[in-house]
């Protein structure tokens, strides 16, 4: 089978090592803005700069004709938005991804959160633009919360903590400036702060049948001790086992009845659907938002730990015949940390070049925001996360120790990850 991933970020490296390495795959075609270094023989890059320009889905369309595409997996919500789903679907070609009407529940948070409501999903209290500029100022009873953008926009600006009135108006600038510079029209929503600890949860879904991925939990702050979300800076997986009471909890209260509310409304795609989930203290498990793909980086610890036949897994998904509900995921745990530019998320240190040793059997470096030069040395790109790094051992322990130990290596001058990821312990994050 041959397979073409259109996503740039390290999750969409990851996807590709993955698939290179099972058992049925012929070639993997990944879609990126600058080279990455070809670590599997199968893996062949397509460098496409603009996905925005004119005639973008026709020239996909032709690749998957003249390179015998099996099955397209998109990892960009923009290009789920703009329907090329359902154009590919139009032109018989397998895809993984949310369609036009789908991507909504990714692309619209406050379109999420009617949905959610419609079919009473536990989530936190929220307040709407009209209703937030009705009032001369918001009650003193909604702080500390989340100010959310409606829109999808990259860096830590589509949800960000408030504390008081003053600090929401200078923000809420912020959120509409960074949805205007989208090309999105501005609309932003508060939400009532959770307290406890988040997790995420991933369905992979046809139009027939879903299974639950390995739960993760993903360290979205740039560091313990700052307010300030990022893309996510690591993840861990499994957090959670299929017995455990919140497991059992979360699944009855808010995985079922969302498939079940898509399958009414017509929904229902072939693909990843992804659930931000917090745990709250007294409130119980709480739906903040869905993604119409996998999380990242998310996906490169449920990667480490996906079987050889996950090609398989995949096309039957796309193909909506799936035969077996069960995935045979490898045992143990995996631990994913990523590495960014210094001043990321807000102002990084770009274009800077440096050696890295991509061989390293203990762990894996998926690449992101970077692109890979004539002499053979990684650069960073652009104001985003650079790249990642993954191992899957025996124990958590074992496995966060083999990237400790691999970042050692790694020159850090112009770099920063989130070092207590690799603690020893794994506590949990508000």
């Amino acid at each position: 089978m041959n397979f073409f991933i259109l996503d740039q970020q390290a999750r969409g490296h990851a996807l590709a090592w993955k698939l290179a390495n099972s058992t049925t795959s012929r070639k993997i075609f990944l879609l990126r803005e600058h080279p990455t270094p070809n670590l599997e023989n199968k893996i062949v890059n397509i460098v496409l700069s603009d996905i925005k320009a004119s005639g973008f889905e026709e020239e996909i369309l032709a690749i998957c004709h003249s390179q015998k595409i099996d099955c397209v997996i998109i990892g960009t919500i923009y290009l789920m938005q703009k329907g090329l789903v359902d154009y590919l679907s139009k032109n018989n070609i397998s895809v993984i991804g949310a369609t036009k009407l789908s991507s909504k529940l990714e692309g619209s948070k406050l379109f999420s959160k009617k949905f959610m409501q419609k079919y009473n999903i536990p989530t936190p209290q929220y307040l709407k633009k009209e209703e937030i500029e009705s009032t001369v100022s918001i009650s003193n009873e909604w702080f500390p919360c989340m100010l959310k953008s409606d829109s999808v926009v990259k860096g830590c600006y589509s949800a960000i903590e408030i504390k008081t009135n003053e600090e929401f108006n200078i923000q809420k600038s912020i959120v509409i400036n960074a949805q205007e510079k989208e090309g999105n029209t501005p609309d932003f929503f508060i939400e009532k702060l959770c307290t406890g600890y988040e997790v995420s949860f991933t369905v992979l879904l046809s139009k027939s049948s879903w299974r639950i991925l390995p739960v993760c939990k993903d360290y979205k702050k740039l560091s313990k001790n700052t307010n300030m979300n990022t893309g996510g800076m690591g993840s861990t997986a499994p957090a959670l086992n299929s017995n455990d009471t919140i497991y059992i909890a979360i699944t009855a209260k808010i995985i079922k009845p969302i498939i079940d509310g898509m399958r009414d409304d017509n929904l229902l795609y072939n693909g990843f659907l992804y659930f931000g989930i917090f745990v709250d203290e007294t409130a119980g498990p709480q739906l903040l938002e869905l993604n119409c793909r996998i999380g990242d980086p998310e996906a490169q610890s449920l990667f480490m730990l996906a079987p050889d036949n996950f090609s398989d897994i995949l096309c039957d998904t796309a193909n909506n015949t799936v035969k077996k509900p069960l995935i045979n995921w490898k045992k143990g745990a995996s631990c994913t940390v990523y590495l960014s530019p210094k001043g990321y998320p807000e102002h990084c240190i770009v274009e800077k070049a440096f050696a890295l040793d991509l061989n390293n059997k203990k762990c894996q470096y998926f690449l992101g925001a970077t692109g890979y030069n004539v002499d053979k040395k990684i650069f960073t790109t652009k104001n985003n996360r650079s790249f990642s790094i993954s191992s899957h051992a025996a124990t958590l322990k074992e496995a966060k120790k083999n990237i400790l130990d691999e970042i050692g290596t790694v020159p850090m001058d112009h770099l920063i990850y989130r070092e207590d990821i690799l603690c020893d312990f794994d506590d949990t994050e508000h």
